[in-house]
């Protein structure tokens, strides 16, 4: 008698990050201002938001070291079969790989991804930037724009500003969710692919 097929277990997420200091040519080097994730099948967004000290503070309350955050991050990514969010090969699984590396962590295994931004037909003249997939499906909810001065305040972690990165990354998981099940349910989304550190 053959075991049924065990559900799989996918993980949307997404990061919000600040410049911490110039790197070459403009370019900067990054730190985590917020994680954002929620398991398919869950309601919760759940959250871990960069404080002034250096801690996180875990959906509202729990308070971590930055060690302690990175590393139940990396491994609840390592926990699932599937992790998808927008871009997230290219921005976001970077940017946490090096914060690993910089706490002196174990860095992320092979991951099988889905990216909403980099797994879809080629175009041309269609912005595939999430806010902009969301309106053009209609889809619910709206992406939380924040305007330069609003980032300022974010990077800068003061208390409102703590609580804009948590709005952004939460509408931004949300959303994210919604434009995968409409693309597959289009049939525009390609399978997923290996990232590897």
């Amino acid at each position: 008698m053959l075991a049924p097929k065990a559900k799989l277990r996918l993980l949307c997420f997404d990061l919000e990050n600040r410049p911490l200091a110039y790197w070459y040519d403009g370019e900067t080097t990054s730190e985590i201002t917020a994680f954002g994730w929620k398991l398919v099948g869950d309601s919760t967004v759940h959250t871990m938001l960069l404080q002034p000290d250096g801690t996180f503070v875990v959906d509202g309350d729990e308070i971590v070291s930055d060690i302690t955050a990175y590393k139940f991050f990396a491994e609840q990514l390592a926990l699932v079969d599937l992790v998808y969010g927008h871009n997230i090969r290219r921005h976001d699984l970077p940017i946490l790989n090096a914060g690993l590396l910089r706490r002196q962590l174990p860095t992320l295994p092979p991951l099988l991804t889905s990216d909403t931004s980099k797994d879809i037909p080629k175009r041309g003249g269609v912005s595939v930037s999430l806010e902009n997939l969301a309106a053009m499906y209609g889809l619910k909810g709206k992406k939380y724009t924040m305007s330069q001065p609003m980032w300022e305040d974010a990077n800068r972690l003061t208390e409102a500003g703590i609580e804009l990165a948590r709005k952004r990354v939460t509408s931004d998981v949300l959303l994210q969710e919604r434009l995968r099940k409409k693309l597959i349910a289009l049939d525009l989304l390609k399978g997923p692919r290996v990232w590897r550190p």
